[in-house]
C-alpha cells in the first residue's frame, strides 16, 4: 500500500508492505511532494506513468515490524 498527499495541502508520502505474514516495513516522508505531469515523487518512493503502466518504485530506508504469530 503507498499513499501520496498531493492536494492543496499535500505534506507526504508513505509506503507499508507485508512479506510472508511475518513482518511489516513501514516508511513515512514528511513535506511536499514533486509533481510532473507523469509523475509523482517524495524522496525513495515514487509513482509513474510509463505508456499504459503506472510503476511504484521505493528505494530508501524502513522500519522493519515484527507480527506475532496467531495463537
Amino acid at each position: 500500500m503507498a499513499s501520496f498527499d498531493v492536494g492543496g495541502a499535500g505534506m507526504g508520502a508513505r509506503i507499508m508492505l507485508l512479506f510472508d505474514h511475518c513482518c511489516a516495513a513501514l516508511f513515512t516522508a514528511e513535506g511536499r511532494p514533486t509533481r510532473s505531469e507523469s509523475s509523482v515523487t517524495h524522496g525513495p518512493l515514487s509513482l509513474t506513468r510509463e505508456g499504459d503502466s503506472i510503476v511504484l518504485k521505493f528505494r530508501g530506508p524502513a522500519v522493519i515490524v515484527p507480527m506475532r504469530p496467531r495463537t
